[in-house]
């Protein structure tokens, strides 16, 4: 299937309502739609309301601080 650019963004919008409607507790920011649209990329995942549902659960589980450190080191992130 292939849309035109104004309708991948009537998409794309149709698509955040349903998972915003969803999650009253999200707080949309430039910030959180960057970690979002990484972790889409990460797991090959095309911009849907299921596939958002998929990221932000997978985002906003509860971790161990065991697998927190291991993330923050696989990031890069320098732990002293």
């Amino acid at each position: 299937m292939s849309m035109t650019k104004e309708e991948a963004i009537a998409f794309g919008q149709e698509e955040a309502k349903k998972f915003f409607k969803s999650h009253p507790e999200y707080r949309p920011s430039e910030e959180m739609g960057r970690v979002i649209g990484d972790w889409l990329k990460r797991h090959n995942a095309v911009f849907s309301a299921d596939n958002l549902e998929k990221a932000w659960a997978s985002l906003t589980r509860p971790v161990s601080a065991d697998e927190f450190v291991s993330n923050i080191m696989a990031a890069g992130v320098k732990v002293e």
